[in-house]
């Protein structure tokens, strides 16, 4: 009798689905390290997470020696665009026009440097490297991870969790800290994949965001408003967008037949294994991780208290 599944983290559903998930280390040491992860899904609000999840220290280690260039170029104008900083950055100052900003995962702080300069910066960062680079910027950063880093409560106006939330394992007391961080009357904006996005669906466990190690889970739209509704957090502003802007429409049409061709072959190949042994080549195939994809598959959202006054002023 297979084990039994464990409930959703975040909604406490029952009604959970498991599969393998083909994943790879690209980041620093070892690089490129493959392997087989369990992927469950939670069929009442869309979460998805690893189970057993992978070793955070052995993560936090890698996030420390991770080279400064990992993530782009400092100052990149083409990243910036592509990234859509202006985007997010206008989530928080159509509302306010000064205060102290905080970057959770900032790496060498590109989003904290779009902000204008009324505002304060303070970054949070593990990679030693991206964090000499964001100092050099004119950048405040504290070193540490999310759940142990110390920083003042109700401190910040505006908190930014960008591309980090599914690199923490125990999401309610990431939830818990962002909501202590935030001012009263404070905006915290979030972006993540969204797992319940339509190319994501129809992936399943060959979505490239999991094919990611460091990526440990994987919110739905309905998930994350669950989860900061758990420390009193409603949402102002909720949209389904790209990660990464493609550079042309057609690049990421052809990416996106290449990806529906891997899911496809893969999906045959796994039933085939089933029942005989697959030869060498084929089965490298099966079991590596998926390609990367452009799609509309990454949700941003903006949290705020219901007292807040930014809701009764709008969007």
């Amino acid at each position: 009798m297979a084990d039994a599944l464990p409930p959703c983290p975040i909604c406490a559903g029952t009604r959970i689905t498991g599969s393998d998930c083909h994943r790879v280390n690209v980041l620093a040491p070892p690089p490129r390290e493959s392997r087989v992860d369990r992927l469950l899904r939670c069929d009442r609000c869309g979460f998805r997470w690893i189970f057993p999840p992978p070793s955070a220290t052995s993560l936090e280690d890698a996030y420390r020696e991770t080279d400064g260039s990992h993530w782009g170029t400092a100052g990149s104008e083409e990243t910036a665009l592509l990234r859509d900083y202006a985007k997010k950055v206008a989530l928080v100052t159509s509302r306010l026009d000064r205060g102290r900003a905080l970057d959770l995962g900032c790496f060498h702080g590109d989003l904290l440097a779009a902000l204008p300069a009324t505002f304060e910066k303070v970054g949070v960062e593990l990679s030693v490297d991206a964090i000499a680079i964001a100092r050099s910027r004119g950048i405040a950063i504290v070193q540490g991870d999310l759940l142990s880093v110390s920083l003042e409560n109700g401190g910040f106006d505006a908190v930014f969790c960008m591309d980090t939330i599914e690199h923490v394992v125990d999401q309610a007391a990431l939830a818990r800290r962002l909501a202590d961080w935030l001012a009263p009357d404070g905006i915290l904006v979030i972006e993540t994949g969204d797992g319940n996005a339509p190319f994501a669906r129809f992936m399943g466990p060959r979505w490239s965001y999991l094919s990611l190690v460091e990526h440990v889970c994987a919110h739905s739209r309905e998930s994350l408003t669950r989860l900061m509704a758990t420390v009193g957090l409603v949402p102002l502003a909720v949209e389904r967008r790209w990660h990464t802007r493609p550079v042309s429409e057609a690049k990421a049409l052809k990416r996106l037949g290449m990806a529906a061709a891997f899911r496809a072959g893969t999906a045959a190949l796994d039933l085939v294994a089933k029942v005989a042994p697959l030869p060498t080549r084929a089965e490298r195939l099966r079991t590596r991780w998926a390609p990367w994809h452009p799609s509309r598959d990454h949700v941003l959202a903006a949290y705020v208290r219901p007292t807040s006054r930014h809701l009764r002023a709008g969007p």
